[in-house]
Order: C-alpha cells, then sequence, then structure tokens
C-alpha cells in the first residue's frame, strides 16, 4: 500500500470510528463502555489508542485528553470539536456532524487526489486568516458557526461559547475574536468582528437583535458545509 493510500485509509477509519461512536452516545451507552466495544473491531492502530482513552476515561480524564494524546489519529480539529461538545454536553450531535464533514472531504479528497482541508488548516501557525484559500475558509468557518451554535442552543453561556471556539481559528482571528468577548459584556456585538464575511456579519447583527443567534450559526454552518463541496 502507498503512503498516500495508507493515509486516504485511516482517514476513511475515522469516519467510520466517528460515526459509531456518534451512534453509540446518541442511544445512551457510557463513554467508557463505548470505547470498550469500539476496540473490538477498530484497526490495530486505532484498536491500540481507544484501549488507552478509554483507562484514561475510567481515571475521569475527558475524552478530548485522551484523544489529544494520539495527533497522529485524531487531526487537532477534531480534538476541539470533541472539548466543545463535552463542555455542551453534545456529543452525540457534534460527532454526527462531524463525521459528515470528514466523509465530505474524504470524498473529494480521494476523488481528486488532493491534500484534506481539515488536516491542511493548522490552527497554531496559520497567523492570518486571509491567507488561506476559500476552501480552507470554508471549512473553518462551517466547524466554527456549528460548534458556536451547538453550544448556545445547549445553554452555555455566550461568554463560555466564544472561548471554546476560540481554539477553532487561526491566530489572528482568534485574537480578534478574544478581544470581542472581553468587550462583549460593555456592548460589542459580534457583528463587529472582521474576520467573518459580510453575509455572515449581517446574520448574526439580524440574529442578535432577535435573539436567535444559536438558529442562525448552525444555518450558516450548513451554508458553508455546502460550499467545502463547492470550492474543491
Amino acid at each position: 500500500m502507498s503512503p498516500n493510500a495508507e493515509t486516504q485509509s485511516y482517514d476513511l477509519e475515522l469516519i467510520l470510528l466517528t460515526r459509531r461512536l456518534a451512534a453509540m452516545a446518541e442511544s445512551g451507552v457510557p463513554l467508557s463502555a463505548i470505547l470498550d466495544t469500539l476496540q473490538e473491531e477498530a484497526p490495530a492502530h486505532y484498536a491500540d489508542a481507544l484501549r488507552e482513552i478509554s483507562v484514561q476515561v475510567w481515571a475521569n480524564q475527558s475524552l478530548y485528553q485522551g484523544l489529544a494524546a494520539y495527533p497522529a489519529l485524531f487531526p487537532s480539529v477534531y480534538c476541539v470539536m470533541v472539548r466543545a461538545a463535552e463542555v455542551g454536553g453534545m456529543l452525540d450531535t457534534t460527532l454526527h456532524a462531524l463525521a459528515d464533514l470528514l466523509e465530505t472531504d474524504w470524498k473529494l479528497t480521494h476523488l481528486a487526489g488532493r491534500p484534506s482541508l481539515l488536516t491542511q488548516v493548522d490552527h497554531e501557525n496559520t497567523p492570518d486568516f486571509s491567507l488561506l484559500t476559500a476552501a480552507q475558509r470554508a471549512v473553518i468557518l462551517s466547524l466554527f458557526c456549528r460548534t458556536f451554535g451547538q453550544l448556545l442552543s445547549s445553554g452555555v453561556p455566550i461568554l463560555q461559547a466564544m472561548k471554546v471556539t476560540a481554539d477553532l481559528l487561526p491566530v489572528d482571528a482568534r485574537t480578534e475574536w478574544l478581544e470581542i468577548r472581553r468587550r462583549f459584556s460593555v456592548g460589542a456585538s459580534l457583528g463587529e468582528v472582521g474576520f467573518l464575511p459580510p453575509f455572515l456579519r449581517r446574520l448574526v447583527e439580524i440574529a442578535e437583535r432577535d435573539g436567535t443567534l444559536d438558529s442562525v450559526m448552525l444555518t450558516a454552518a450548513d451554508t458553508y458545509a455546502r460550499e467545502v463541496t463547492c470550492r474543491r
């Protein structure tokens, strides 16, 4: 098997693993039992990781902490989404959405022979949001909007939701987002955020006025998820 084929195979296994994890979480199976079950049929590299993660979960560590210890298997954006899901108590919903995006990305990568958009985006080392390609920006905005919307709809206070979602953004956008968060209590509007496209800023302004920020962000997430396909 070529290195490229092996990488694509790993991506596909992560999609299947995520789908099963989401289905079991939605059914109310305890997380430790989910991990124990999934390792029985996962490929060896994932099974070994799940075995160790299960031990950590039994020791009262978070799923996010366990996944983050295996960056070769679980991309950073995957781990950040899981952390947000644990904060908002929405693991099943987030995993279903994440699996959908992983599947879209994998299909396009497999058919076009291009690098994965999800693994191309390095949140720590991409200093300027504007330097990303249109497709990369669409991926980030889809993840950002969905996570923010899901956190708000789960009852997470907006300041906490802003803090969690900051980790989904490149450095310059994250800095601006956290600055707006700092000034939010004294009247700053999310519509002032410069890295948001005009379309999204306008939606946010209306949503803030109408008290529908959670649903509007989820709608925007769907829009950007579809754009990912078009941009490829």
